[in-house]
C-alpha cells in the first residue's frame, strides 16, 4: 500500500488528462513494484502524510431484482461544503468545498488547472466476476478508504468469507503517504486493530514499522452488498461499531 500511495502522489491527475495511466497499469511496471516488496524490514518509498479520522463523506449502495448495481460515495468535505445551497423539488444538497485539495506547486500531479478534478479517497466499487456483476462495496473515511475496501476484498476474494464475517476482521492502515488535506504533513504510522496479537505487533516493530493502534471493531465503515452465486441470493453486510447497516426488502 505504501508504494501504491507514493505511486498515486507522482501520477494522480484527471482522467481528462491522462499520461501516465498507461504505465501503472501496465505489467512490467507491475513487476518492478513487486520486486521492491520487503518481507524483512519495512520500507518508506518517500516522504508522505498523515491521515485524521472524521469528515463527512457517506457511502450508499444497492443490488436490485434484476441485479444492475449501484455504488455511490458522496462528501461535502467541511461542515456544510462551501456553504452554497442547491434547492429543488423536494430536496436539495450543498456543494462541496474539495477544491483546497489541489496544489499549486507546478511540479505536482494534483495541480490545479482548468476543467480539472482535485485529487480525493472516493473509490466506490462495483465488482464483476467473470464479466457477470458480482458485488458492490464503499465506505468513507478520506484516505483510509482505498485501504479499508482493499482489505475487505481480500478477505471475500482470496479466503472465501461472507460478507459480514469478511466486514467484522481486524485491519491496519498505513499513514505514509502525503495527505490531501492542507498541509500535507508527513505521517509514520502503522495503525493495528487492538484485536492483532502482540506478537504480531512485535514483530512489525522489529522490521522498523512505527505501530500505534486503533480500536475499530470492524474493517473501517465498509459496508457491502455481494451474490451468492451457489444459493442464488444476494448477502448484505455493514461493519460493526459505527454507525451503518444493510437492510433488503
Amino acid at each position: 500500500m505504501k508504494l501504491a500511495f507514493a505511486d498515486r502522489d507522482w501520477s494522480v491527475e484527471d482522467r481528462a488528462f491522462p499520461e501516465s495511466m498507461p504505465l501503472l497499469v501496465s505489467k512490467p511496471f507491475a513487476a518492478t513494484r513487486r520486486a521492491a516488496l520487503r518481507a524483512d524490514r519495512a520500507r518508506d518509498p518517500a516522504p508522505r502524510g498523515e491521515i485524521k479520522p472524521g469528515g463527512n463523506t457517506d457511502w450508499v449502495g444497492a443490488i436490485d431484482s434484476e441485479r444492475n448495481m449501484v455504488s455511490i460515495t458522496s462528501s461535502v468535505s467541511g461542515g456544510f461544503g462551501n456553504m452554497m445551497y442547491i434547492d429543488g423539488p423536494g430536496d436539495g444538497f450543498f456543494l462541496n468545498n474539495w477544491m483546497p485539495l489541489f496544489k499549486l506547486d507546478p511540479a505536482d500531479a494534483n495541480v490545479l488547472a482548468p476543467r480539472k478534478v482535485p485529487r480525493t479517497g472516493w473509490s466506490p466499487m462495483l465488482a464483476l466476476k467473470d464479466g457477470k456483476p458480482f458485488g458492490v462495496f464503499g465506505t468513507p473515511g478520506g484516505d483510509t478508504i482505498p485501504q479499508a475496501q482493499l482489505q475487505f476484498f481480500i478477505h471475500m476474494a482470496d479466503f472465501g468469507l461472507d460478507v459480514q464475517t469478511a466486514l467484522e476482521q481486524p485491519w491496519f492502515r498505513t499513514e505514509a503517504f502525503k495527505a490531501y488535506r492542507h498541509p500535507s504533513a508527513v505521517g509514520k504510522n502503522l495503525a493495528l486493530s487492538g484485536r492483532i496479537p502482540q506478537t504480531t505487533r512485535d514483530a512489525l516493530a522489529r522490521m522498523e514499522h512505527v505501530i500505534t493502534g486503533h480500536d475499530t471493531l470492524g474493517i473501517g465503515s465498509v459496508r457491502a452488498v455481494f451474490f451468492d452465486r451457489p444459493a442464488g441470493t444476494l448477502q448484505a453486510g455493514a461493519a460493526p461499531g459505527r454507525d451503518e447497516s444493510a437492510i433488503g426488502w
